[in-house]
């Protein structure tokens, strides 16, 4: 088995992903490869639904994703996301609550899997 670096043991592995793509087979299939990696003692699953832009939309008072950049454009956004220095701020600003990020549950060919956000937040 190759892995791009050495994993040391019990090492829990944090998958994030969104759920835009309505294929979960090369996730199902990761998620089986690296279950039989020795070092590996949990595989946590912390799922978009359905992709970024909604998660912050349900966790903050925002209404377009565009108003916390200041982004003229949705193309523009991806961008502006990136290059934010003081997106923690900005967020706090809009009603950041991170109770409401990554806690959905999935549908659809990910229905299978457990949203396990909870586990990585503060």
């Amino acid at each position: 088995m190759r892995f791009l670096r050495t994993i040391s043991n019990n090492t829990t592995i944090i998958l994030v992903f969104d759920t835009d793509t309505n294929n979960a087979s090369i996730l199902d299939n990761n998620i089986a490869l690296l279950s039989k990696h020795p070092h590996i003692k949990e595989i946590w699953c912390v799922i978009q639904v359905h992709n970024l832009e909604d998660e912050i939309l349900r966790s903050t008072s925002l209404s377009d994703v565009t108003i916390l950049t200041g982004s003229k454009s949705h193309k523009e956004y991806k961008h502006d996301f990136i290059s934010e220095k003081r997106l923690f701020e900005k967020l706090k600003k809009r009603s950041f609550d991170i109770n409401k990020i990554w806690v959905t549950t999935p549908d659809g060919c990910y229905a299978h899997l457990v949203n396990e956000g909870y586990k990585i937040k503060l």
